[in-house]
């Protein structure tokens, strides 16, 4: 197949991208899981009563939770399925990240965690400087992300 016309495992690529999934399962299980259970909690002057209510949210939320996570991965393995027949039949490479990011979220979080024995407020630190390595992590698979969408769209 060239590379001027556009292929069959190309072409499902686009397919299979455009078929991802919403958040708003994970969403609604969140909000079930934490902010119906805070509010119940907070607003409401008998809490023992609550209980029972407030864990049938969080089993509800977490199940939805289980379901658009389950739905995500299954449409990610596809795409990443689809990506590696590309790279197999028209040789076109997937480009590589850099892993200095994760490497440094997990040495702050880990650090953080160590540290906290000495000051309840290192493993805060460590925390926050885990979740902006990881945030520059996600941008980075974000930004590759794209940009490989728009070569192959491009493409076709």
């Amino acid at each position: 197949m060239g590379r001027n016309r556009s292929s069959i495992p190309l072409k499902n690529y686009i397919e299979i991208r455009s078929q991802k999934p919403g958040n708003t399962l994970p969403i609604a299980g969140i909000i079930l899981c934490l902010v119906v259970p805070l509010i119940l909690l907070f607003t409401v002057e008998d809490t023992f009563d609550l209980i029972p209510f407030c864990c049938l949210f969080i089993v509800i939320g977490s199940i939805l939770m289980a379901i658009g996570a389950s739905s995500h991965s299954k449409w990610d393995k596809q795409v990443r399925v689809a990506r590696e027949r590309i790279e197999s039949e028209e040789n076109i490479p997937y480009p590589p990240i850099p892993q200095w990011p994760s490497i440094a979220a997990s040495v702050c979080l880990v650090g953080g965690f160590i540290l906290s024995d000495l000051e309840g407020i290192f493993f805060l630190f460590g925390g926050i400087g885990g979740l902006i390595f990881l945030a520059v992590q996600a941008y980075l698979v974000h930004n590759r992300n794209q940009a490989y969408d728009a070569f192959i769209n491009d493409m076709v």
